[in-house]
């Protein structure tokens, strides 16, 4: 199998993205974890974040941080080169993502990007919403992958693969600076094979018109697929480190987005979320430490909610307070069974339709079959749901 090469990101735009971080501020693609650093620079970082908080404690309405969350399945472990190729998938994310009225989106978690976070971006910036509202979308944290022999989690030490398929993207206009980013280290498993996944993280500062900038740590977390206790763990560990770095910085909101690949209730991932279910361990763990779930906690029952949705594995995680929330619920509508999705409101309404439209959109390239460019063709974009969240 071929794989795609990464993508070079436009000059100017990579210019205006570096102008973003902090003098001085160490590669994102640094191995030690900020969080458990104890040298002069780490101490250096830390008292940078304690002034930047500082600084932003302004009087005042404070701006509401738009987020948005999807894996995108452009680029894991592996990826075939005809799905590179193929951007029909990417302009779709893209048209459906900010098309839907409202504010443009501040940061946007991406997982499942390796090797193509720079096309997505391209795709956003192209897209005639983001033109209209001079919107500028950069990668601001970027995806990498390289051989390993050092720590991960934990004391264990082995040659191992370091993986991080997740990226933050930012929107030049409204994300004012980047005081500091860095990654969380967990082990995973790839459908048998070991890795150390990274999830990477960023403190920017955000701010809209007259109101006051808002401080906020955001996380881009993919969890590997496989092995239960490892990907417990991997959630559990991801937030005990976020949140240690975190408490230099109490007045920032701490957001974290993406593919936990975990439901929140206990059983079979297939089994629709219920009101009063068993919560597992992991997302126990997030609920008792501060963190709410953006879309559960404004949308539970009704034609918005996530009661009666299967394989809810996506997820906007926040310590601050949230003023909106959405999830793409009807985009695979035949995951829902309580208040089901109308005719107008349904992308693919049967299973076997959107398999299709996978394989014709990110293996074959072009429309065929059930998977037509007039309907169903045009509207795949991956095999997860848009999140949105709007909190301050």
């Amino acid at each position: 199998m071929r794989l795609a090469p990464i993508c070079p990101l436009a000059t100017a735009v990579a210019v205006a993205a570096a102008a973003l971080v902090a003098p001085g501020l160490a590669p994102a693609g640094s191995s030690a974890s900020p969080a458990t650093t104890s040298s002069p620079a780490a101490t250096a970082r830390a008292a940078t974040e304690t002034t930047g908080a500082r600084k932003h404690a302004a009087v005042g309405r404070p701006s509401r941080v738009v987020v948005v969350a999807v894996n995108v399945r452009e680029g894991s472990r592996i990826r075939r080169y005809s799905d590179l190729r193929n951007d029909h998938d990417r302009r779709s994310f893209a048209r459906r993502v900010l098309s839907r009225g409202g504010r443009m989106p501040d940061v946007v978690l991406l997982q499942e990007v390796l090797g193509s976070a720079r096309a997505v971006v391209r795709a956003l910036n192209q897209q005639r919403h983001a033109r209209r509202a001079s919107a500028r979308f950069a990668v601001g944290v970027a995806p990498r992958q390289r051989p390993g022999h050092s720590h991960c989690d934990g004391r264990r030490t082995q040659r191992h693969q370091v993986i991080r398929d997740s990226a933050i993207v930012v929107n030049l206009r409204t994300v004012r600076k980047m005081h500091n980013r860095g990654s969380v280290r967990t082990w995973g498993s790839w459908f048998g094979q070991r890795g150390c996944a990274e999830q990477p993280w960023a403190l920017i500062t955000v701010r809209h018109g007259d109101n006051a900038p808002r401080l906020i740590r955001v996380a881009s977390v993919h969890i590997a697929p496989s092995n239960h206790r490892l990907k417990t763990r991997g959630v559990v560990r991801t937030a005990e480190m976020l949140q240690q770095r975190h408490r230099q910085t109490p007045l920032a909101a701490l957001v974290i987005g993406g593919d936990l690949n975990l439901n929140r209730c206990t059983g079979p991932v297939l089994r629709p979320e219920t009101a009063g279910c068993t919560v597992r361990a992991a997302h126990r763990h997030l609920l008792q430490h501060g963190l709410r779930d953006a879309v559960r906690s404004r949308h539970l029952h009704g034609t918005d909610g996530v009661v009666g949705v299967s394989r809810r594995i996506d997820f906007v995680y926040t310590t601050g307070r949230v003023h909106g929330s959405w999830f793409d619920r009807c985009y695979r509508a035949f995951e829902v069974t309580t208040n089901p999705c109308t005719r107008r409101q349904t992308r693919f309404a049967y299973r076997s339709t959107f398999r299709h439209c996978q394989y014709r959109v990110t293996t074959v390239g072009r429309p065929g079959g059930r998977c037509t460019e007039r309907h169903n063709y045009d509207r795949y974009y991956s095999d997860h749901p848009i999140l949105r969240a709007t909190i301050s």
